[in-house]
Order: structure tokens, then sequence, then C-alpha cells
């Protein structure tokens, strides 16, 4: 009777132990599923052990043809790409912390260009165990950058064709900009007078009351 109820409570510790991990697991693909970032866990091989659904999602792969794949070998990476992915993961599998931006692209041609780190994750030992491989969408910062680059190109092309003399400063009223119209009004090259202070081109009687 002893063993019996012995074998039965190891039984039951042993269901409650086999509930516990399940809940476990659930929890950690309920987070890992549903952050808005691309995320992959990678053997210290580069092989696919996890990957969530946000990245399944945008390249249109099921869980099942993705998992045991090289991270690199995933079709969503252009051909370019693979070799610097290979060199970032083996990296982050020697212990170092690797980024790095890449362009990727999804089922239905759609594009976006993606912050990617990869990280070790270690054991009791320190030896890496696993790679944690995340991908943030920077699309939208990228082609802000894009226009304002673009939108500062335009506006220097006006600054440089303008014969009137325009001058920008910043908020300690220092020149920023100072145009070929400038030039020729006030006889300075823009190198000797960009960060001076504006009140080098005013007449001495003007200089006191103008920062106010």
């Amino acid at each position: 009777i002893f063993a019996r109820r012995s074998i039965r409570r190891d039984i039951a510790a042993r269901a409650h132990m086999e509930a516990a991990v399940r809940a476990a697991e659930q929890r950690f693909h309920a987070v890992f599923d549903q952050t808005f970032q691309f995320t992959a866990l990678l053997t210290p091989g580069g092989e696919c052990v996890e990957l969530n659904d946000t990245a399944l999602a945008f390249v249109g792969l099921a869980r099942d043809a993705a998992l045991g794949r090289p991270f690199w070998e995933l079709p969503f990476w252009d051909a370019g790409d693979r070799g610097h992915v290979l060199d970032a993961v083996q990296s982050a599998a020697s212990g170092a912390f690797v980024r790095f931006e890449s362009t990727v692209r999804g089922r239905d041609g759609a594009t976006a260009v993606l912050d990617v780190s990869c990280k070790p994750m270690r054991g009791s030992d320190g030896t890496t165990t696993m790679v944690i491989a995340e991908g943030r969408d920077v699309s939208e910062r990228k082609a802000a950058e894009a226009a304002l680059r673009a939108s500062e190109g335009k506006f220097s092309g006006i600054l440089a064709i303008a014969a009137d003399a325009i001058i920008t400063i910043d908020e300690s009223q220092r020149i920023v900009h100072f145009n070929t119209g400038a030039e020729h009004i006030f006889g300075y090259a823009a190198h000797e007078i960009v960060g001076q202070p504006i009140d080098i081109l005013l007449p001495e009687r003007a200089r006191a009351a103008h920062p106010g």
C-alpha cells in the first residue's frame, strides 16, 4: 500500500511539473509571437530553432519550413546580404554583439529596412548556447532621413544661386548658413564666417541691442 501511494505521489508530482512546463512554454510563445519586431532563436551553428509570427507572416513562410534551416538561407535576405548575415551569426556565436542594417523582401514584393542585432545567450559555463537574432523595422525612419537629405539638398541649392544675402543662425545666434550672395555683399568666405556670432556682420552701434 505504501509503495502504491508513493508511486501515485510521484505520478502526480510529475504531472504537475509537466503542466507547469507546458504553461511556461505557452507564455513564452505568447510573448515571442506577439512581439512587433522580427525575432529568431538560433543554434550556435546558425540553424533556426524558433522564428516568431511577425517574421513568418512577412516572408510568407510556414514555421516548419523555417525551423532547422540556416538563418542566412531564409528567403527574405537578399543574396548579397547572406554572407554578412552568416558572419554576424558566427561572430555572435563566438560571444560578440553584432548590429547591422539590411533590406529584406516579403512574399508580396514589399521591402523593409531592418536594424538587425545578433547577440549570444550563454550557459552557466560561459559558452554560447543560443544566438538571439532580432530585427526592428526602421523603414519609416530611413525614408524620413532620405527625405530630409533631399530637402536639405534643395535648400542648399536655392541658397547657392540666390543673389540676395541669405544667412541662417542657430539658437545661440551663430551663423550656420552663409550663401554666395552673402559672400559677395559682406566680403567673407563661407568657411570663414560659419560658426561665428551674427554680431560680426552688424555695425558696432547695433551689436549691443541686437541679441535682445
